[in-house]
């Protein structure tokens, strides 16, 4: 089994549509832990392909595999990856929501950001501290400029995450912030 986890993880650093064939075909049936490195060989693949097998998974919602096919979503990006990380973010009844934030994080790009901005102002804090958490891993300006906009006005317990979720940036005012 050691050599077919080997295998598996190395069909995901290769990649090309040779490589998503097998590994879609490791979904259905085998070792759990199989099929959750091969869910996660696709996300570092991306590309349509392997993108339209992940969206599979999350529709599926089996629950062994949602938030590894989240995740590889996030890994993966793209737009159909953020419309479908968006959604399940935004479901209140989705089992693994704040996999789906951290997810939306890892995928980027404007429609993430303005995804996750919405979710600040949701009731669960759990949702609020994955939202501010994703901001951090977008790393973008405006991401940037809304963490810190948090440290000055939000929550205690927001300003605390963002303050954690700021220590990824750099710049002379998040130093400044950091450190006082």
């Amino acid at each position: 089994d050691r050599e077919r986890l080997q295998a598996v993880e190395q069909l995901g650093r290769v990649g090309g549509a040779g490589a998503v064939a097998e590994l879609s075909g490791m979904l259905d049936g085998g070792r759990l832990y199989l099929r959750r490195a091969a869910v996660s060989a696709l996300g570092r693949i991306g590309g349509q392909e392997a993108t339209a097998q992940l969206i599979s998974l999350v529709e599926q919602n089996d629950p062994r595999l949602l938030s590894y096919a989240l995740d590889a979503l996030g890994t993966a990006g793209g737009d159909e990856a953020v419309k479908v990380l968006t959604a399940e973010a935004e479901n209140r009844r989705a089992r693994d929501r704040t996999t789906a934030i951290s997810a939306l994080g890892e995928a980027g790009g404007d429609k993430a950001f303005k995804t996750l901005e919405k979710l600040l102002a949701d009731p669960m804090p759990s949702v609020q501290r994955a939202a501010i958490n994703a901001l951090g891993n977008l790393g973008s300006a405006q991401a940037k400029s809304r963490l810190m906009t948090i440290c000055q006005d939000g929550t205690r317990a927001q300003r605390e995450e963002a303050i954690s979720a700021l220590s990824s940036f750099s710049g002379d005012d998040v130093q400044m912030l950091l450190s006082g």
